[in-house]
């Protein structure tokens, strides 16, 4: 009966020491991974701030450069208007005579001047553009219900020229962003 008693002590006192012990590993399992979230958290918070920043300093690059663009396009095409008009006084004659060789130096020159101002123009229409299409707001637009509305407009027009309209749509909505 001693033995007995002194062996389920044993195996009790074994058991619970385990369960400390396991306890024990566990819980400094639990907090090494609870720091490393933490430390995870953290980063990832410093990374999403300096990708903050570098969104933000690119916006700043980019509108700077737009804005580099329209006045550098509006500086450049005075002067080649001014060139190209001066040119076209001289080769109609309006100035001076021109001799044939002089004529066709003078009409190169103007149709380079010509195709510069294009460039210059294409400039303007590009920072025009890009001015626009940063406010615009981009929206999701569901395929199936533009067909819908589109088949309605149409099918009283049909029906009366007696044309029957069918459309297969997908189950699944179709969404463009």
């Amino acid at each position: 009966d001693e033995y007995y008693l002194l062996g389920i002590t044993f195996v009790f006192t074994t058991t619970v020491l385990i369960s400390v012990l396991m306890a024990s590993y566990i819980t400094e399992r639990l907090r090494l991974r609870s720091r490393q979230i933490i430390e995870a958290r953290d980063s990832l918070k410093e990374k999403s701030e300096q990708l903050e920043e570098a969104f933000n300093e690119l916006k700043k690059i980019h509108e700077e450069k737009s804005i580099f663009m329209r006045v550098t396009a509006h500086e450049l095409r005075s002067p080649l208007s001014t060139i190209q008009t001066n040119l076209k006084i001289i080769l109609d004659g309006y100035v001076s005579k021109v001799d044939p060789e002089q004529r066709e130096i003078l009409a190169r020159l103007e149709q380079r001047v010509m195709n510069l101002i294009e460039v210059v123009g294409d400039l303007l229409k590009l920072s025009q553009f890009e001015s626009v299409r940063e406010k615009l707001e981009v929206e999701d637009l569901d395929i199936n219900q533009s067909l819908d509305e589109i088949v309605g407009r149409l099918e009283i027009r049909a029906k009366s020229k007696k044309i029957r309209i069918t459309v297969e749509k997908n189950k699944t909505p179709l969404i463009l962003r």
